[in-house]
């Protein structure tokens, strides 16, 4: 079980700046479920299977109703998704199955969901038990949860996505 660090965080800016902000936040997943753990067998997917998988790949998240979501700002790519999220089976995977390698050779899929999430978030999991304290045109107050850190990584790309805004983490 892991530690969990709580957030405060106030995202403020002019209405202008902040209505793709929102759109954003709004358009994705609220979070990933990575419904390929429950598949035993990865030596036996063809590139074929894969490709449909990733089709597939939007039915791991649930909708998000709630205006802000890690994976709605900063989303996984759909290939990681695909994967297997635990970096041993992804391992073992990968050296047990051609066409898995080659597809993430194609697909540029260096690393699982666990180490996609560390290396781009800061966090694994993204924002748990987030709620919206207050909403406006001009600002957005939520709190969230996440395991073992602050998600510097998420916020730093964030940031940098929209410069004009600004995000106070507490």
């Amino acid at each position: 079980m892991p530690n969990w660090v709580y957030c405060n965080v106030t995202i403020s800016g002019s209405a202008e700046d902040m209505v793709p902000f929102f759109a954003a936040a709004k358009k994705g997943g609220d979070r990933f479920f990575a419904h390929t753990d429950h598949i035993t067998s990865w030596g036996a997917f063809t590139d074929i299977q894969l490709e449909l998988l990733m089709e597939e790949a939007s039915s791991f998240q649930q909708k998000n109703p709630r205006s802000f979501s890690f994976h709605s700002l900063y989303p996984m790519p759909k290939a990681v998704q695909i994967m297997p999220y635990d970096p041993g089976v992804f391992s073992e995977t990968l050296e047990s199955n051609p066409a898995i390698a080659a597809f993430c050779e194609k697909n540029n899929v260096t690393e699982c969901g666990y180490s996609w999430e560390y290396s781009n978030w800061g966090v694994k999991w993204g924002d748990c038990g987030t709620e919206i304290n207050s909403i406006s045109e001009t600002h957005l107050c939520v709190y969230f949860e996440t395991a073992w850190g602050v998600p510097q990584n998420f916020f730093e790309k964030v940031s940098s996505d929209y410069p004009a805004i600004t995000f106070q983490v507490t």
